[in-house]
């Protein structure tokens, strides 16, 4: 699979046959359909969310046709069923008091950085999105960002030592390659910085290498703990969206 699909997706499925699939099944060669119920069901107990574990047996299933295909063990058609209960969960958002009290530190502490985090209150944008924006993607004269890459560290299974990297790329799906429009506060916010940048480099850091997810997550943390604000994930900006006004 590692030819046919993103560097993500294949990190994705080498994680979760490892620490997953071999462990409980990987000494077994013919997986009747009791067994693989039997899984998933032990899958949902350990806390596993439903959209998890139907990822966890997609791999299993490709693992079984590929040792089909070589003569090393039978295929059979499961018909799987998935539990319900460990996916349901609020997701946090910042409420629009708590949004505008972001917006008013970062004026009076204007920064890249900080401005990043605007962008994604704003947009939507994922947080990878945010650590792979260039200045060239930001059009201010027609107020568009264009989202074309993001930045992810992703688990090397070819390392010896198991370490990972950081990877530059396409966002996480097709529909995500999209111009999103920008409004006159964000562009007022971004004008300062704009005549002294190079339009190749990347936005948070000013530099042609762009900060990595974890380092700039760290980095908002710090900043709404400073402001006494709610331990809201950054994922949970892109759904405030809507709340400000």
């Amino acid at each position: 699979k590692k030819m046919q699909v993103k560097p993500a997706s294949y990190a994705t499925y080498v994680v979760l046959a490892e620490c997953h699939v071999i462990p409980d099944l990987g000494h077994v060669y013919d997986i009747p359909e009791d067994r693989v119920q039997q899984f998933v069901a032990t899958l949902h107990d350990s806390g596993l969310s439903r959209s998890t574990i139907r990822q966890v047996v997609q791999v299993l299933r490709m693992i079984v046709r590929y040792g089909y295909k070589r003569g090393w063990t039978e295929y059979t058609h499961w018909d799987v069923s998935y539990m319900v209960g460990n996916d349901i969960k609020s997701l946090a958002m910042l409420s629009v008091n708590d949004q505008r009290r972001i917006f008013n530190y970062v004026r009076q502490h204007p920064s890249v950085k900080n401005i990043g985090i605007c962008i994604s209150m704003l947009t939507g944008m994922r947080i990878g999105e945010v650590c792979g924006l260039k200045w060239s993607d930001i059009d201010i004269g027609n107020r568009l960002i264009y989202v074309q890459r993001t930045v992810q560290r992703l688990y090397s299974p070819y390392d010896s030592q198991g370490r990972s990297k950081v990877i530059v790329g396409r966002p996480k799906t097709r529909k995500s390659l999209r111009v999103i429009p920008i409004s006159d506060l964000l562009v007022d916010m971004l004008l300062p910085f704009r005549p002294c940048t190079n339009g190749g480099n990347y936005l948070l850091t000013n530099s042609p290498k762009p900060t990595e997810p974890y380092t700039y997550r760290q980095y908002y943390y710090r900043l709404i703990k400073r402001n006494h604000l709610p331990c809201v994930k950054f994922h949970g900006l892109r759904h405030s969206i809507c709340c400000f006004s």
